[in-house]
């Protein structure tokens, strides 16, 4: 499901930061540190960033950034992470969170929230017997996100289990 996406993208240094730096090793940590905190465990136009998949490839020698007077460093850093893009007929197992009249409510990796619908499942003696705190099979049928989202959601319906010969 996690497929590793290329980015390219320009973060500033402030001058307190700046002050900080004991060794060039410094800046890339600075910098990833920087990345980190914008992009793990959130969602982009990608998809959502697995926390700790952040990896800095490569950045530039910096800039003062111009016109602004912030005495800002700029860098252009290319980094790789790892990210959760669910289409349509995805089969995932998924964690029970919460059952209501509604429906079921279920959780994948605190990165999918999965609505599973009691209309949609009509009749389903293996939908009624659900619990909280099960695992189970879920197809997604449609998700949605947008830039920041903590979470994608999504609505799916239950995988009937295959009934184990004797």
């Amino acid at each position: 499901m996690f497929h590793t996406v290329y980015i390219d993208e320009r973060v500033g240094i402030t001058p307190s930061e700046l002050n900080m730096l004991h060794s060039t090793d410094a800046i890339k940590e600075i910098l990833t540190t920087k990345l980190r905190e914008k992009h793990e465990g959130k969602c982009n136009a990608n998809g959502h960033v697995r926390p700790g998949s952040i990896e800095l490839l490569a950045r530039s020698m910096g800039l003062a950034e111009n016109g602004q007077f912030t005495g800002q460093m700029l860098y252009d850093c290319k980094f790789k992470c790892e990210v959760l893009y669910p289409t349509a007929g995805t089969e995932i197992d998924v964690l029970i969170l919460k059952i209501n009249k509604m429906g079921a409510y279920a959780v994948f990796e605190e990165a999918i929230r999965i609505l599973l619908s009691r209309d949609t499942h009509v009749g389903n003696t293996e939908f009624d017997n659900l619990k909280e705190g099960q695992t189970v099979r879920v197809v997604i049928e449609r998700s949605r996100f947008q830039t920041n989202d903590p979470f994608i959601m999504a609505v799916g319906s239950l995988v009937p289990r295959k009934e184990e010969s004797a």
